[in-house]
């Protein structure tokens, strides 16, 4: 991807907070580096404000906004303050991370992938959260939406939740689309378009996720809506920092 590839553009990335190496920070690393301007969001400020930083000395813009993605107030906080910072909108990467279950719950889920610890019911209803608030703001200018699609047990849910978004907003000029890392089988095998018109299967084909998001992201991609990718998993950014931005 060209650098400035994004300039002017202003992007989302929901936790953030995991470190560089890690699906999100990966992202917003690789956001910054096309020339976007990068919101930071996850529960965790003290993760935020230093990856931030990282991006800052590259010579990005980022800021970070604490955010819990769980509640509908911090999330539509979060689309707010990117509005009254930037002004707009153009692409969002929601990587909705899963909850603890409630000690208690009724039943753990029992979904393959899922170890029985974890609200995979939450995780998306959180997903859900992050779209109903980032589409009506990128309606204004356009954009792109990639949800991150987890490993266990709410794949599929993640997966028909894009799909679903994507041909309700056909015509808008906003997009959406997954991509997932790891094994995969059921509606990801043999799916999806990539860089350069490859087709991306089982096999992989892309050489991460941040790599992914950013070509869907771009006007590359601009034709592409309502799929979900396969990449190989790998940090987009070595632990040591960031590279200054030429």
């Amino acid at each position: 991807m060209t650098r400035g590839a994004l300039s002017g553009r202003t992007a989302i990335v929901a936790s953030a907070g995991h470190g560089i190496g890690h699906g999100a920070a990966a992202t917003s690393c690789a956001l910054s580096r096309a020339g976007a301007s990068v919101v930071l969001a996850a529960r965790d400020g003290q993760a935020l404000a230093a990856l931030a930083a990282d991006l800052g000395a590259a010579g990005g813009q980022a800021v970070a906004v604490p955010t819990d993605l769980a509640s509908p107030v911090s999330v539509r906080r979060l689309v707010e303050q990117t509005l009254g910072a930037f002004g707009r909108l153009d692409a969002a990467c929601n990587d909705i991370a899963c909850r603890p279950a409630a000690s208690g719950a009724a039943a753990p889920c029992a979904a393959a992938g899922c170890d029985g610890g974890c609200d995979c019911a939450a995780q998306v209803r959180g997903l859900s959260l992050a779209l109903k608030y980032e589409i009506p703001a990128m309606r204004r200018t356009g954009g792109c939406i990639v949800n991150l699609v987890p490993s266990g047990a709410p794949r599929a849910a993640v997966i028909e939740m894009t799909r679903e978004a994507a041909l309700d907003l056909a015509g808008s000029g906003v997009r959406v689309n997954a991509v997932a890392t790891g094994p995969v089988a059921g509606p990801l095998a043999g799916a999806g378009v990539g860089p350069g018109g490859a087709e991306i299967g089982p096999d992989g084909g892309v050489d991460g996720v941040a790599h992914t998001v950013l070509w869907l992201c771009s006007d590359a991609a601009s034709a592409i809506t309502g799929r979900a990718l396969y990449a190989r998993s790998g940090p987009c950014c070595g632990s040591g920092g960031l590279p200054p931005r030429k």
